[in-house]
């Protein structure tokens, strides 16, 4: 089907690596047949979830086309295990559906599809989602949206393809049906085919049984037989009444029949309220596509939004630190408590645009030398008072001197590194039981680690399940703080001391450089 594809197009088609995840054989069937079509040489399949993850792990796969509906583990939940990987979080991933529900499908886009395709769809249906999916992973985001689907919307939006081997016949069903529907009309079955086997393929046939040649029995069978044509529907428009006749009609997939001579009212009410049908699937379609650029905008905005705002609250805060250094007791608990917000409005921003960024690829580390006390110390003092009803021993064993040369310099960003470790301070607050010893000791290696202790079990279930990203986003995050070291070139790790009944987080970053601290 090149018309579907310019000669650019055929070529990124041939050297895409797909793989197809349906349950039953019959659809991974048809689907194979309309990516031949498209010119698709490069194709692994699964019937479910498991064997999808195996191919992924063993082969280059550059788009995932996944049926919802699974066995076991289901198509939104391979989605949401695939966002939830570093590997393939930015993995193009199209979810193939017969779901309306509008809330259903929001879930399906919040969860990261790149496109979802309501079934029943055609082969250039099948080509567009492909291409803007495609399209979607290889463009940076915040350089702008992909063009809306296009669609046919209005009067007239809708085809019937009239086929009847009767000129009085074409012409009377034509000018019956012209007012509501374009229409297209053959006088035989292979003009039939040909026309139904297009890019614009008719949304409908109204088909005689009793023609010369090709009959419409055979026309039908065809139709389901070819991956292009085999889900546009039939309605038999025939003098035939036999009971065997309709039965037969209905095996090939007939929607409705009709008996000669046609009642034009009565045959004008049935397509139209087939019509209806075809143009709420078209319309859930374009609804599903609006919720993905919505999506898209709104992870656009959020990027501007986070440039704009984190220079401002950065340099509020560089500000603020001679003013601590020279304040009277007084007016250095007011100072405290600016600093305090401003930390958490940079928290909150971290935690949002900034993690977004480092999730798409698009975070650049500006590195300078980071002092570990200065940032460990205020972690610690700003989660002593936000648990001081705990009465949590909290403690810090830095080694080197407070200032001047030999500081202990880490080499990232100090920000960043505030929300690091802000994270996994909470998390151990929260954890702990009262009056529990809380602890963090860095170790003056390259790279350096730093160490967070406090009371707690874990079992190992949980231990694999540690830095798995939450859906509900609420309390702090281990897979936030993960991401934030890994941005940093550095990582953490959990462990257990079993003997004393501990966890242990160690923070891993690389050692700065430089001698002494700047600016």
């Amino acid at each position: 089907m090149t018309a579907l594809l310019s000669p650019q197009e055929a070529r990124l088609f041939a050297a895409t690596h797909v793989l197809l995840v349906h349950e039953t054989e019959a659809m991974r069937r048809v689907s194979r047949a309309l990516l031949s079509q498209l010119g698709v040489q490069q194709l692994l399949d699964a019937s479910n979830a498991e064997q999808a993850l195996a191919a992924l792990a063993q082969a280059r796969v550059d788009i995932v086309l996944c049926d919802w509906q699974l066995r076991g583990m289901d198509g939104l939940q391979l989605l949401e295990r695939l966002r939830a990987s570093d590997n393939f979080r930015q993995l193009p991933f199209v979810l193939i559906t017969g779901e309306t529900d509008r809330a259903v499908l929001q879930h399906a886009v919040s969860a990261g599809a790149s496109h979802i395709l309501v079934k029943p769809y055609s082969a250039a249906t099948l080509a567009d989602r492909i291409r803007r999916a495609m399209a979607a992973a290889a463009r940076p985001k915040a350089a702008g949206l992909g063009q809306a689907a296009p669609g046919r919307s209005g009067p007239h939006s809708s085809t019937v393809l009239v086929v009847d081997d009767v000129p009085e016949n074409l012409q009377l069903l034509a000018e019956m049906l012209r007012n509501d529907f374009r229409v297209k009309v053959a006088a035989n079955g292979e003009r039939a085919l040909q026309l139904c086997q297009t890019e614009s393929a008719p949304d409908l046939v109204l088909l005689d049984i009793m023609m010369p040649g090709m009959d419409g029995f055979e026309v039908a069978k065809r139709l389901r037989a070819h991956p292009a044509s085999e889900h546009i529907p039939v309605i038999f428009v025939t003098a035939l009444d036999a009971d065997d006749v309709r039965r037969r009609a209905m095996e090939l997939g007939a929607i409705d029949f009709v008996n000669k001579p046609v009642e034009p009212e009565q045959l004008l009410l049935r397509i139209r309220n087939f019509m209806r049908y075809v143009e709420l699937r078209r319309q859930m379609q374009s609804e599903v596509d609006a919720m993905l650029e919505r999506a898209k905008l709104e992870d656009d905005a959020s990027l501007v939004a986070g440039q704009d705002v984190r220079s401002p609250l950065a340099s509020a805060l560089g500000l603020l630190q001679p003013l601590l250094v020279a304040a009277e007791d007084g007016a250095r608990d007011d100072l405290l408590a600016v600093e305090e917000q401003l930390l958490a409005a940079l928290d909150a921003l971290h935690l949002s645009t900034e993690l977004l960024r480092i999730e798409s690829g698009q975070f650049q580390l500006r590195t300078r030398g980071v002092p570990l006390r200065r940032v460990l110390e205020r972690v610690l003092r700003l989660s002593g008072e936000a648990y001081a009803h705990k009465e949590l021993r909290l403690s810090l064993d830095v080694p080197g001197p407070e200032r001047g040369p030999g500081t202990l310099l880490a080499s990232g960003d100090p920000l960043l590194c505030h929300t690091l470790f802000q994270q996994l301070l909470q998390l151990a607050c929260e954890a702990a039981p009262s009056q529990a010893a809380v602890s963090l000791q860095v170790h003056a290696e390259d790279p350096l680690r730093v160490v967070l202790r406090y009371p707690a079990a874990l079992t190992a279930t949980e231990r694999l399940q540690f830095f798995g990203k939450r859906s509900d986003a609420i309390g702090p995050s281990a897979y936030a703080a993960k991401r934030l070291a890994e941005a940093q070139r550095g990582g953490v790790v959990v462990d257990t001391d079993e003997a004393k009944g501990e966890v242990l987080l160690t923070v891993v970053l690389l050692r700065s450089q430089q001698t002494v601290e700047r600016g």
